[in-house]
């Protein structure tokens, strides 16, 4: 929460300390900054462990992406319908938003973790959700914004060639933190 308050103060929203082509600029450190946790987490798991729990990790990240996006696209569309009683943008605002909803923040969850130095099968659990639900997000991303793109009168890829880019995304991650991770150990 320190980081976001700090980010309003001086950024744009605050005594534009950091202007918005400074901070597009350090876009790539942001980049490099999410896959160092990525890679943490991943060191956190071991493929016994993705064994053992493997079910219980599907389960649990399937409800806790699925049931927030459902219940804010929901919620939203239901909202905006009956505010511009127009049902084609309350439509596309709920898939979009609810969609955004299921990510979560990584790093807080690992920072905390960390922080208490916690072991266990809770632990561990957590760790294993918090690897896979950025790629529940943005499947879920993809699809919403596939749907809504047609809605609003816009023209995008199709479905298929979207989501065959998230896959390569995601793969071609694993292949090279797998690579990274082989000259590593």
């Amino acid at each position: 929460v320190g980081y976001i308050v700090m980010g309003i103060i001086i950024g744009s929203s605050g005594f534009h300390i950091l202007e918005p082509n400074v901070i597009s600029a350090l876009d790539p450190i942001s980049t490099v900054a999410l896959s160092l946790i990525g890679f943490l987490i991943g060191g956190e798991l071991k493929l016994n462990v993705i064994k053992k729990y493997g079910k219980q990790f599907i389960s649990i990240l399937l409800f806790e992406a699925i049931t927030p996006a459902l219940v804010v696209g929901g919620i939203v569309t239901l909202i905006v319908w009956l505010i511009t009683k127009d049902i084609t943008h309350a439509l596309s605002l709920g898939l979009i938003l609810g969609a955004i909803c299921s990510a979560t923040a990584p790093a807080a969850t690992t920072d905390v973790l960390a922080e208490y130095r916690t072991r266990g099968p809770l632990t561990t659990t957590v760790y294993g959700i918090v690897a896979m639900d950025d790629a529940v997000a943005l499947i879920l991303y993809t699809i919403a914004s596939t749907i809504v793109t047609p809605l609003i009168g816009g023209s995008a890829l199709g479905f298929w060639p979207q989501l065959l880019n998230i896959f390569r995304d995601i793969f071609g991650s694993l292949l090279i933190g797998g690579a990274f991770g082989f000259i590593l150990s």
